[in-house]
């Protein structure tokens, strides 16, 4: 017998000696050549489920969610990411779960909604701000300085028609349309007669099954030696993005069917 064989005998004595007085406990010490293998493979069915769902549309979420958690299930939700992150599994503090059965919602914009957004605050020439316009004419109401709704076609063509006067010192100013027809007097922004627009209201559902919501954008324009530089802004973003989460959320909470299940605000990592 050599002196690795012994060791193996010495060691596994003492395991054995250590493991004796630690039947209550959950941790037992194994010698360094051990490997676990685990039998689940073989039985008939698994110890647990496990599954990850995954999708973008909110009313197949909530179908999952209904069939398949219970009120030891938890949901988490994400208003800033538009997310919401169930673990079926959760169980309790008392008796905890392992975790390993979730569903995710991570809701997608509508096209309408990322048009709007990519487009807000960037400088386009005259010709790409009338083909985005246009690309999105179902969402786009027009008005004036008075507030006065303007029809579409006559705005466009009044758009393609604006000429500034680049002699001006004001030439290298932002020009915010809505701020008075005296600064769009100073600049000399001529547009033939027709009514010109301050700026629109972009109306659309921000996610698949939400409330339409209306965006207002002000037009602004630069003059850039004798062509039209535009860009739009769109009003209080922020604020819309608020009430747009806070539907989000409300939505989850009034479609969840499952009696007792916790629905919380914030995100958890649980048994990773």
């Amino acid at each position: 017998m050599d002196a690795s064989a012994i060791q193996t005998i010495a060691d596994l004595a003492q395991i054995n000696e250590i493991n004796a007085g630690s039947l209550q406990s959950r941790v037992y010490a194994v010698p360094n050549s051990a490997r676990l293998e685990s039998i689940e493979r073989f039985e008939g069915v698994p110890d647990h489920f496990r599954g990850n769902y995954n999708t973008t549309v909110l009313d197949e979420y909530v179908l999952y969610i209904n069939k398949n958690a219970d009120e030891e299930s938890g949901i988490f939700i994400n208003p800033d990411e538009m997310s919401a992150k169930a673990i079926i599994d959760l169980g309790s503090h008392e008796l905890p779960k392992w975790g390993k059965h979730k569903a995710t919602a991570k809701l997608k914009q509508t096209p309408a909604y990322t048009a709007l957004l990519n487009a807000d605050n960037i400088t386009s020439n005259q010709q790409e701000l009338i083909d985005w316009l246009e690309d999105w004419e179902s969402y786009i109401n027009f008005y004036d300085a008075d507030n006065k709704g303007l029809d579409f076609k006559r705005t466009i063509r009044a758009l393609r028609r604006i000429k500034f006067n680049a002699n001006l010192e004001t030439t290298n100013d932002l020009s915010n349309f809505a701020t008075s027809r005296s600064t769009l007097e100073q600049i000399e922004l001529k547009a033939g007669y027709e009514d010109f627009p301050v700026g629109f209201i972009f109306e659309c559902e921000p996610y698949e099954g939400f409330s339409s919501y209306r965006f207002a954008c002000q037009l602004r324009a630069m003059p850039n030696d004798k062509d039209a530089l535009f860009k739009y802004r769109i009003g209080q973003l922020e604020a819309q993005k608020v009430l747009i989460a806070d539907e989000f959320k409300q939505m989850i909470k009034n479609r969840v069917q499952v009696t007792g299940i916790k629905i919380y605000l914030g995100e958890i990592d649980y048994q990773s």
